[in-house]
């Protein structure tokens, strides 16, 4: 993890929006911003990404990610995440960050692309 990644990832301990708060609109805001500041040193974000769930001693819940989703995960889909693992203090929606390949058309570029960092939106219970 980077500098600015620690940066980020503590900036968003502080700022970390509870899930009864939490609208549609902010959780996508949220992302695209995490998405954005992870451009500055990528060629472009997946479009979709993983959901852990943290418990109160900050390890993962299950050892792994307990979800996948494409494009923006559903607040409905979090909540649900939430009741069914009690444990988890706050979520983690993530994503990579990707350096395109160096060769081909810009189809292999994208398909053989590289992972640089991940994006991170937190979410408390």
């Amino acid at each position: 993890m980077n500098e600015k990644t620690k940066n980020k990832t503590k900036e968003s301990r502080l700022n970390r929006p509870s899930i009864e708060t939490l609208t549609r609109t902010d959780l996508i805001d949220r992302i695209r911003e995490a998405k954005d500041d992870a451009r500055d040193d990528a060629d472009f974000c997946e479009a979709g990404g993983q959901i852990l769930a943290i418990d109160k001693d900050g390890e993962r819940v299950e050892g792994g990610p307990v979800d996948h989703f494409d494009s923006f995960p559903s607040l409905k889909r979090l909540r649900e995440i939430l009741a069914y693992y009690p444990a988890a203090v706050y979520l983690i929606v993530e994503g990579q960050s990707r350096y395109f390949a160096e060769y081909g058309d810009a189809s292999t570029q994208r398909a053989e692309s590289t992972p640089c960092d991940w994006w991170q939106v937190e979410i408390a219970r």
